[in-house]
């Protein structure tokens, strides 16, 4: 089965095709996927196909748990091309910080960005990964968070995402070198535009 015709509208540059090639090289090996910031959907529908590449036919169908604070249109519309494509599923709303945390292959993190709490979710759920960490939004969010680049009020921001004013200042790049030099057990094993993947290592 193929997401084709989505992925041809929602990913049309160079760098957007490119950047599907290496979700479907690392999220291919995951018949489980739970995303931090699901709503809008473009890159759910490419892990939605990097989960098809990979699928076998195995007993248990490939399972997707879409996590977000909103429920809008866009969720109702990610439900039904899985469920049309013979994927498990699930939304969760709610705060990162609250989200049940159960095993699964791969953790996809598009949420707010800023350090602060791309922090202090990869502690809460690393342990419970099997393979891979997706984390989007590096590059234009690398150095300085999303709050600094909007200009945001810093103590608001730090309070909506449970952090302090110092992790909703810090940009990703500081928050994944700092889990992985804490982390030894996982590794960086691609850079790429906006995208980043993190590697258990076995």
């Amino acid at each position: 089965m193929s997401l084709t015709p989505f992925l041809e509208i929602l990913f049309k540059t160079d760098e957007a095709i490119t950047t599907v090639k290496h979700i479907r090289q690392y999220g291919s090996k995951c018949s489980s996927i739970i995303e931090f910031g699901v709503r809008g959907g473009g890159t759910a529908i490419a892990f939605f196909q990097a989960q098809l590449d990979g699928f076998t036919g195995a007993k248990w169908k490939p399972r997707y748990v879409g996590v977000d604070l909103v429920n809008d249109d866009s969720i109702n519309n990610l439900q039904q091309v899985a469920e049309k494509h013979n994927i498990s599923f699930e939304f969760w709303q709610g705060h990162t910080k609250n989200f049940p945390v159960f095993k699964a292959d791969a953790l996809v993190w598009d949420t707010f960005h800023c350090g602060g709490a791309l922090s202090a979710d990869l502690e809460r759920l690393s342990l419970h990964i099997n393979k891979y960490i997706f984390i989007i939004g590096v590059r234009i969010y690398g150095i300085e968070s999303e709050a600094v680049k909007r200009n945001l009020d810093l103590a608001q921001v730090a309070k909506e995402i449970h952090s302090d004013v110092e992790g909703a200042r810090m940009g990703m790049r500081i928050a994944i070198s700092d889990f992985i030099s804490k982390h030894k057990d996982w590794t960086i094993a691609c850079e790429y535009a906006e995208l980043t993947i993190l590697a258990k290592k076995i």
